[in-house]
């Protein structure tokens, strides 16, 4: 019976996400204002976990921005939401006219002469870059945490393997590096996680608080010589989306330990706080406090 469930669970969201995905965008707006609705005003969708977030990271805000912030968040969410479950069925012509990449040139040429790693983050939006397989040629492993939900892991792999991605479980990155190592890839990791309490990680200060990060990104960036860029990502309109890579780290240089995780969090900050309704809020990314 589980089986089953499973299977008209995945089918039904796959054939909403089909239709969705050539619909115009007009409806993708007003699906996700009726969402908004629902799920902020009527239901309050991790409303107590978003708002501590907020109030802990801008000390310095009122209530009244702190509000603004929360209700653009969670507008943004239900765009994201939207966005994610159309993977499904939309087209590379459309939404290569929706993410676009930005000054790729330094990028593209690097990527094709060596492995390198993209580092993002829960930032604007991180489904939809899998797109740049549209314009390139290259071999792009986006790094992923297997869902509990049997049914909602199949479905976010076959939309991640869309244009050409090849999904990779964090379990297997070592694995995947060994087999492609005469190969040239870009190995995509969202670092903005929170990491288990075992994860041997610096604290850091994150918007005002003491926070870990993962610490995967330097630790293969240095063992296999692998560059790292940021992914800088932003949403231009709703529905749109300009990204373009930012060096990190170019493979060779001398650093002191945990400093490219600090520019990846430099960087990251940097943009949440110009507009910080584009962030994960509603993630419970402080569950572990320093001692």
């Amino acid at each position: 019976m589980k089986k089953i469930y499973d299977n008209i669970l995945f089918y039904t969201v796959w054939v909403l996400g089909f239709i969705l995905g050539h619909m115009p965008h007009f409806v993708w707006l007003i699906i996700a204002d009726i969402l908004y609705v629902i799920l902020y005003r009527i239901i309050g969708y991790r409303v107590k976990v978003t708002r501590e977030n907020l109030r802990l990271s801008f000390p310095e805000k009122n209530d009244v921005e702190r509000k603004w912030i929360e209700r653009r968040f969670y507008l943004y969410l239900m765009d994201i939401f939207v966005e994610t479950i159309s993977l499904v069925g939309i087209t590379k012509k459309r939404i290569s006219k929706r993410m676009i990449f930005n000054n790729t040139e330094e990028f593209r040429v690097e990527s094709e002469e060596k492995s390198v790693i993209v580092a993002m983050a829960h930032y604007a939006s991180w489904e939809w870059p899998i797109s740049y397989c549209c314009i390139s040629n290259c071999r792009l492993l986006p790094v992923y945490h297997p869902l509990a939900s049997r049914w909602a892991d199949r479905l976010f792999l076959k939309i991640r393997k869309r244009f050409g991605a090849e999904p990779v479980s964090m379990k297997m990155i070592g694995r995947k590096l060994i087999e492609n190592k005469d190969n040239k890839i870009i190995l995509a990791l969202i670092a903005d996680q929170t990491p288990p309490r075992v994860e041997k990680s610096e604290w850091v200060t994150f918007l005002s608080q003491d926070t870990m990060f993962f610490s995967g990104i330097e630790n293969i960036s240095l063992k296999y010589g692998m560059p790292v860029y940021f992914f800088d990502i932003d949403c231009v309109e709703r529905g749109y989306y300009e990204g373009k890579f930012v060096k990190l780290y170019d493979g060779v240089e001398d650093i002191d330990k945990y400093e490219i995780t600090k520019r990846y969090i430099k960087y990251l900050e940097r943009k949440i706080r110009n507009k910080p309704e584009l962030w994960m809020w509603s993630h419970k990314r402080w569950k572990h406090k320093k001692h």
